[in-house]
């Protein structure tokens, strides 16, 4: 876990003078702006497992992990899992996750789940950019991934955020089986 990470806060705060415009253009997208006061990104901690685990439960694209998959990958010492926490709202409550492994170079987002109330409003790209960008800082220069092949909209939100197809491993998925296609984000330069 990498804890001394300072959390992230997006999403914006008016003051005098200030118009719900120039609150749209200050938020990662108009949607994100009317659902959410602000989203922190910050570190996993034992008391998010429940929520995680809720929020993979509830989207069916997500991959399936249980409780001792998500402490093995923290206990390897080269795994990470960022949450997004929805500020706006009392108690405060998680909203997303993602999960990551790096290895020297390479670095992998093995699963990511958005609550479904809060999916399309700039969650995901908060915390796969939020990833990247610590993975660079650890060295890493390449992000890879798998997704299934009928997921496009996944595919379509990965492209966008920059990754690009670099392969196939056939019957990758099961129930139902089914090809993942794998893609790559480059870390170096202005990507991620």
């Amino acid at each position: 876990m990498h804890s001394g990470e300072p959390s992230k806060t997006y999403g914006a705060n008016l003051s005098a003078g200030e118009t719900q415009k120039d609150e749209v253009r200050w938020s990662e997208t108009a949607g994100l702006a009317s659902l959410l006061n602000a989203v922190t990104i910050r570190d996993f901690t034992p008391h998010d497992l429940s929520a995680i685990l809720k929020i993979q439960d509830e989207n069916p694209a997500a991959a399936r992990w249980a409780a001792d998959d998500f402490a093995r990958l923290m206990g390897g010492g080269r795994g990470f899992i960022l949450v997004a926490e929805s500020q706006g709202e009392t108690p405060s409550s998680v909203t997303g996750f993602a999960a990551y492994h790096s290895m020297a170079e390479d670095a992998e987002l093995l699963n990511l789940a958005v609550a479904v109330e809060y999916q399309r409003h700039g969650v995901g790209g908060m915390l796969v950019r939020e990833g990247a960008q610590r993975l660079r800082k650890q060295g890493a220069r390449r992000l890879w991934l798998e997704v299934r092949e009928s997921n496009a909209t996944a595919r379509k939100f990965y492209i966008g955020l920059g990754f690009f197809e670099r392969g196939r491993r056939r019957s990758y998925y099961s129930d139902p089986q089914e090809d993942a296609l794998v893609m790559e984000l480059k870390l170096e330069g202005e990507n991620g």
